[in-house]
Parts: C-alpha cells; structure tokens; sequence
C-alpha cells in the first residue's frame, strides 16, 4: 500500500531559507533527504492517506506486532507501557519493516518529535 506523494510547491532553496535550523551544519544529501521528508509531512494529501492509513487494519496487525516484540514496554525508556508506535523513517510508509517501526510511551514519542523539530 504505496502513496504516491504529490510536492508541495516548494524548492529546495526555498525550503533551507525557511528551515535553517534543518540544514545548518548538514552534507548536500542530508539536506535533500530532510527537504524530501518536509515535503511529505507538509503534503495536505499525504496527512489525509496518513491519518486513513493509522485506522486501517494492516496498521493495527503492525502495531500489535511492534508492541508484542517490545513485550509492551517502551523501547526508548525501558521501564513505561508502550502504548504507541514510532516511525523511525517515513521512507516506506505504508509499507514497512519491522525495524522502521519502535514501540514507546507517551512521554518518550513526545521527546522523539520534540527532538527532530529542535535538530
């Protein structure tokens, strides 16, 4: 189940005068891959796929598969209950391994996103 994901309208100089915080201190193919994943979490049609695809059953399976491997403890703190799932890349959303995906607790998935934002 692959979306193809229209890009926002946007060039990549644009996107690093916008979020000079994303490519401060970054090689050429960091940044694009950066500017790739910005497209895709700034994609209004990717957000309504996304959101359709978390209801859907096969992300359910998934996510129960995640939780059970971590014996329904957080991965990152190794002491909370996990009760989400993290994407570690979104490269192959819709479509991914096992270990693209980590279970965590609330507190931890907070830190994980609060932590890309402030890279």
């Amino acid at each position: 189940m692959k979306y193809d994901i229209p890009a926002p309208k946007i060039n990549i100089k644009e996107f690093c005068k916008k979020n000079p915080r994303l490519v401060r201190g970054r090689k050429k193919h960091q940044i694009y891959a950066s500017y790739k994943i910005w497209k895709k979490k700034h994609n209004h049609k990717w957000w309504t796929w996304y959101n359709g695809y978390l209801k859907s059953q096969a992300w359910f399976e998934k996510k129960e598969a995640v939780h059970k491997r971590a014996e329904y403890t957080c991965e990152i703190c190794k002491t909370a209950t996990s009760f989400q799932v993290h994407h570690l890349t979104y490269e192959r959303v819709g479509n991914e391994n096992m270990e693209d995906l980590i279970a965590v607790c609330a507190s931890c998935h907070e830190e994980l996103h609060n932590r890309k934002v402030a890279t």
